[in-house]
């Protein structure tokens, strides 16, 4: 299996291995969107200073190399602007399964970009990473993220109450090409 360190690309937005020199881009992504990131990321709740970004970014490149994780950041073609990320995690390789992960920053929601990158990191998982099935977790009242796994072809599965007795709800994507 090849891993890609070169950028993805969708047709608006480059995937990208995060790097070290992104950093103060990412710090002030995360700490500008706060708002709309809390209720639906619990580590959005924490503060994120470049060294804090710095030390998640060595961490990511060492779980991709091991290929445990797969974190992609994105930034859109036209303008170079950092949008976002999105992730491959809790891989199961003897099951080919994996769990999708991503967020945007706020000055990019409601644009079709996060449906474009998942629908991407579907063919990628599928095709390259060959694995069978993926599963997302949203929070039930996560309208947004909802919508965007129902457009890509995400089955709900279920609603289940996590440890801090908020529901969840789970879905998953098995298969085929996504349209």
């Amino acid at each position: 299996m090849n891993i890609d360190v070169e950028p993805l690309q969708t047709e608006r937005i480059y995937l990208i291995v995060p790097h070290l020199d992104n950093s103060s881009i990412i710090a002030e992504s995360i700490k500008k969107s706060k708002h709309h990131l809390r209720p639906w990321l619990r580590w959005a709740n924490n503060d994120y200073d470049q060294e804090k970004i710095k030390k998640m970014i060595l961490a990511y490149r060492d779980l991709l190399l091991a290929k445990e994780q797969f974190m992609y950041y994105m930034w859109l073609k036209n303008t170079k602007d950092f949008i976002g990320a999105i992730t491959l995690r809790n891989i199961n390789w003897n099951l080919k399964t994996a769990e999708l992960g991503y967020w945007l920053d706020s000055d990019y929601v409601g644009k079709g970009y996060m449906q474009e990158a998942i629908k991407y990191i579907i063919k990628y998982a599928f095709t390259v990473l060959t694995l069978n099935s993926l599963i997302a977790f949203t929070y039930a009242d996560n309208i947004r993220s909802r919508k965007a796994l129902e457009k890509c072809e995400f089955t709900f599965e279920c609603e289940v109450i996590n440890s801090e007795s908020r529901k969840v709800a789970i879905y998953k994507y098995e298969g085929g090409e996504v349209k």
